[in-house]
């Protein structure tokens, strides 16, 4: 399980940042969520094999199938809705900061004739 598994952390991860500036503080709650998320989920796994039996195994597996399928189409729909925030702004409200690649190719154009 832990094979198919290892797959859902750095994509969500990566998804994560693909929308927002994940800072190291963000990532600090990814992860202590993640963690205390694994700790209860392995109490309550507990508690039902003891008191329910072994095919509640079976249950949890299609119940957890069930609820990764419902995020990640969730995820989806967020994603085509919203966009990334690497996309660039089609409306011209280009970024302040940015330089145009015509001025740069004039101030070079420039700097070669002074030359």
């Amino acid at each position: 399980m832990g094979f198919f598994l290892s797959q859902l952390f750095p994509t969500g991860i990566g998804w994560g940042d693909f929308h927002v500036e994940f800072t190291g503080i963000a990532i600090t709650f990814a992860l202590m969520g993640g963690a205390l998320g694994g700790v209860s989920y392995l109490w309550v796994l507990g508690y039902l094999y003891e008191y329910q039996g072994y095919d509640m195994f079976l249950h949890q597996l299609v119940f957890y199938g069930g609820c990764m399928m419902f995020f990640t189409i969730i995820m989806t729909i967020v994603g085509i809705k919203h966009g990334g925030r690497f996309e660039r702004d089609t409306e011209g409200h280009a970024d302040e900061n940015a330089v145009e690649l015509d001025e740069l190719d004039e101030d070079i154009t420039c700097i070669n004739d002074e030359a």
